[in-house]
């Protein structure tokens, strides 16, 4: 497959001192999930900062003031993937003011147990050792690679390579320019169990803060929906979050959107991508007998980052991500060249 791809959107890197909340504005304002962080101070990258991060500091307060008076928030320790955000030093009381470097300021051990390891790898090294990195499976409480930074030789991270990029690649090099479809590309869920596992999913009737109160104690990026046959019907996901402060800031004297039902805050949120032009996570589904190669061809056309698998009933019996295919490209060891 040749080099690492040029970059197709400008790099954003930050400082560590600066808010969470300043790096959730950012986040919001590029469209992206996470992004690596620097700490002049040590002239050396920490890290990525994440969406869920935020997510999970927001979330955390809101269930705090749920049980407690607003007096006693600044006596609360939050525990965030591990990391201990100490509300008594937020002036706002909300941690969103505190620096995104308490998220960093572990050893590199704790750092790698969080929801976005930090391995970065030299831009002269093969896609090989990126698939590995990002197929690696690991268990609680470390978190599976989403994105892995490539590093120049003086260090500086010039390209993240994510595990969407490399099923694009695959897309474009043997599902479009290529004449033959590799036999790793055969698989269906049918007869190999492609993606057929136990999912986590959430009731129709369930509220937006159920749903993102399950995201944060299951540590999920990503919830399905299912009606009452277990049929599903849309996803809601940690990028959810944007929409839901968008909402909330079009009517802050108004019931909060988290004691909606999933499926009323699903519609106003396709309304308001559909208004700001932001892109919404989807819920997209494909049967038992897909084959891998339609399952790359959706998660590359329709830009997600999973796939529902749902039986002859349209039940849902499982998920192929951008991370299964990773790792069914390094079982089969299916050279990326």
């Amino acid at each position: 497959m040749g080099a690492f791809p040029a970059l197709d959107t400008p790099l954003v890197e930050v400082d560590d001192t600066i808010t969470i909340q300043k790096a959730l504005d950012i986040l919001f304002e590029n469209r992206i999930l996470s992004f690596p962080v620097y700490d002049k101070k040590i002239d050396d990258y920490v890290g990525f900062f994440d969406v869920s991060d935020a997510f999970s500091v927001i979330m955390g307060v809101n269930k705090l003031k749920k049980r407690m008076p607003s007096s006693k928030l600044r006596d609360q320790v939050l525990d965030v993937h591990g990391v201990k955000v100490d509300l008594s030093k937020s002036t706002t009381g909300d941690g969103l003011d505190l620096p995104i470097s308490i998220f960093l300021l572990e050893d590199s051990e704790s750092r790698n147990s969080r929801r976005a390891p930090w391995k970065p790898v030299k831009s002269t090294d093969s896609w090989d050792k990126v698939v590995k990195i990002l197929a690696e499976k690991v268990e609680p409480p470390y978190s599976p690679t989403r994105r892995v930074p490539v590093v120049d030789s003086t260090g500086k991270v010039v390209n993240i390579i994510s595990q969407s990029k490399i099923v694009s690649r695959l897309y474009k090099e043997y599902l479009i320019d290529a004449n033959m479809v590799p036999r790793t590309f055969l698989k269906t869920p049918r007869t190999d169990k492609l993606g057929i596992r136990n999912m986590i999913s959430l009731k129709d009737s369930s509220t937006l803060g159920q749903a993102f109160d399950l995201l944060c104690v299951k540590k999920l990026s990503v919830l399905p929906v299912v009606d009452a046959g277990g049929c599903p019907v849309g996803v809601i996901s940690t990028k959810d979050l944007w929409f839901y402060k968008k909402l909330r800031s079009l009517d802050p004297k108004g019931e909060d959107p988290q004691n909606w039902s999933v499926m009323e805050y699903i519609k106003k949120a396709e309304e308001t991508a559909a208004a700001s032009d932001a892109k919404r996570s989807h819920c997209v589904t494909a049967g038992l007998d897909t084959p891998l190669s339609t399952f790359i061809t959706l998660l590359a056309t329709k830009h997600t980052h999973r796939i529902m698998v749902v039986d002859d009933e349209k039940r849902l019996v499982g998920v192929v991500s951008v991370a299964d295919v990773c790792r069914c490209l390094d079982t089969d060891k299916f050279s990326v060249k």
